[in-house]
């Protein structure tokens, strides 16, 4: 769960920079 949250938080963070 953590793994996925911490994708999901970067993921998140690129799309933002995006």
């Amino acid at each position: 769960m953590h793994m996925f949250l911490n994708r999901s938080l970067k993921v998140n963070f690129e799309w933002l920079m995006l």
